[in-house]
């Protein structure tokens, strides 16, 4: 008997251990699920309040571009179940800003809060991105191509390749008789691409893209031109300028050298053989209001690389004869732009009518892409941080 009663204590024993180490179990268990809910509730919180906090950003972000006047801000505005406030702060209040802009937004939700800083700059156009763009149309035909290269990397024979030489349109582009693209074709009008089975696109065709805004110089640039034109200091050789229409002759055989500077002209012409060279390293920006011609052979800054010449044009053509040079990017939505017959293009050109043929290639310089010029009117987020 005493024996039983031993054993059945025994089992009692061990039964209430067991079930206070499952108690315990049970509790710690229960502690942690607690702990993870809190967990989760409190990050769901911290999320919402970020969330929150970055509206206000975006929010403050379209105020500026619809007016880039606006530093109002913004204080404890509400948003589903948050709180948000933006503060502004520009070149009125810390005058090293220069033209950017931070804006501090501040986040709330139900106790969690959020801080963060986003920085903004001018969004700038880029005016060169295609090798060739037409605003009305661009023609190739008879193997004429498009092929590009790097100049920040080497020569055009170093660096040439058969991509990356992009052709667009504002409406139709059209290749025929063994016509290549080195790189994507692009229409801004649906199906407004035509080539043939001889023509090849070496990259995309892509076409009902958003139109491309052709209109970007401003009128004061061109009167800043002439008010600070250098064509008395920074020219030498052989020519002829007329002041009274702002005209440049660069007669046959005539040689050219121009400095580092900004020029003002109306049409510039060059005669058979003529030259237009640039001083070692220099920099031309010409603003130019009629049309630009290069007579058979001319050549227009042979050794130096596209980027050092920058014409900007309101006229109607832009033509070169034949075995002509050129090396250069060209911005003239009003003008027509032929070329054939053995001539050399170095650039890119934007024009209104683009048409070349008969075995001439045109070289992109593909750092072009990444010149920028003047204000779009927006703003962009490039930079921003949790604080």
């Amino acid at each position: 008997m005493n024996r039983i009663f031993s054993n059945r204590g025994g089992a009692l024993m061990i039964t209430l251990a067991l079930m206070a180490m499952l108690s315990v179990i049970a509790i710690m268990a229960l502690n942690r699920s607690t702990t993870d809910m809190d967990m989760s509730y409190n990050q769901l919180h911290d999320e919402k309040a970020f969330y929150t906090a970055e509206a206000g950003i975006e929010r403050a972000l379209a105020e500026i571009n619809d007016d880039r006047t606006w530093d109002a801000g913004f204080i404890n505005e509400e948003l589903g179940g948050g709180v948000y406030s933006v503060r502004v702060i520009d070149s009125s209040t810390v005058p090293a800003l220069v033209d950017t802009v931070i804006l501090r937004a501040t986040g709330n939700f139900d106790g969690a809060e959020a801080e963060i800083e986003a920085y903004l700059v001018p969004e700038r156009y880029r005016p060169f991105e295609f090798a060739l763009f037409g605003d009305t149309s661009v023609s190739m035909r008879n193997a004429a191509c498009t092929d590009s290269y790097n100049s920040d990397s080497g020569s055009y024979a170093a660096t040439v390749d058969y991509l990356g030489a992009s052709v667009g349109s504002n409406g139709t582009l059209s290749l025929e008789n063994i016509a290549m693209i080195g790189g994507d074709a692009v229409s801004a009008i649906e199906d407004g691409i035509t080539l043939d089975n001889k023509s090849t696109v070496r990259g995309d065709t892509v076409t009902g893209v958003d139109p491309k805004v052709m209109d970007i110089v401003p009128d004061s640039e061109y009167v800043w031109a002439q008010l600070n034109s250098d064509v008395y200091t920074g020219m030498s050789g052989t020519y002829t300028y007329d002041p009274s229409d702002y005209s440049l002759d660069v007669g046959v055989n005539e040689v050219l050298t121009l400095s580092s500077g900004v020029y003002y002209f109306s049409d510039i012409t060059l005669g058979q053989n003529a030259i237009v060279n640039l001083e070692p390293g220099a920099e031309v920006t010409i603003y130019m209001t009629g049309d630009l011609v290069l007579g058979q052979s001319s050549e227009f800054n042979e050794f130096g690389t596209p980027s050092q010449v920058q014409i900007y044009s309101t006229g109607s053509l832009l033509e070169l004869g034949q075995s002509t040079l050129l090396s250069a990017c060209f911005y003239g939505p009003d003008a027509d732009f032929i070329l054939r017959n053995y001539t050399n293009f170095y650039g890119s050109v934007v024009a209104d009518y683009i048409a070349f043929e008969d075995n001439v290639c045109f070289h992109y310089d593909r750092i072009l892409s990444e010149l920028e010029k003047w204000e779009t009117g927006k703003m962009l987020v490039v930079a921003w941080r949790e604080i």
